[in-house]
């Protein structure tokens, strides 16, 4: 994620939505990058316990700049992790301006399970194998969209 945004000004904010959110509360995103502009945050997200299918993070590229600093001098553990997602690092240093956001509608209980029964039909279905060039390794389903992200982050020598 952060090598995505090198031609980003440093003062510009970007949203990151998980691979695995079918969808997200625009609303939420909006109001989220909004405050980000106006109070010149860092890195603002929705709290940890709230559905993960309707969130997303904004960050400020300066910040993610700074991260990847940290990262490449070794002063993080697990880094290639924190490459992907950086906001536990960014919500937890000090020297970073974050905020928790608190939405400002909640999700009908209707949706949310509606919502829930169409992950499911999607994360716990079988795996196609698909022969050849393409073909999908074995894995938990889970891990699968990392496994694909791999080949990007590596580096090429």
């Amino acid at each position: 994620m952060i090598k995505s945004t090198e031609n980003i000004h440093e003062n510009e904010h970007i949203v990151r939505i998980n691979a695995l959110n079918f969808q997200f509360e625009i609303q939420f995103i909006k109001e989220m990058i909004e405050i980000a502009k106006n109070g010149d945050y860092d890195c603002i997200k929705l709290q940890d316990d709230y559905p993960v299918h309707f969130t997303g993070e904004v960050y400020k590229i300066s910040a993610l700049r700074k991260i990847e600093k940290k990262l490449q001098k070794g002063e993080i553990i697990n880094p290639k992790y924190h490459e992907v997602h950086p906001k536990f690092l960014l919500m937890r240093l000090p020297e970073f301006k974050t905020l928790y956001y608190i939405p400002t509608k909640e999700i009908p209980n209707k949706q949310a399970a509606l919502y829930r029964e169409k992950v499911n039909q999607v994360i716990y279905s079988e795996r196609q194998n698909i022969e050849g060039i393409n073909q999908i390794s074995s894995g938990d389903r889970l891990t699968y969209h990392y496994e694909l992200a791999e080949n990007f982050l590596i580096e090429k020598k």
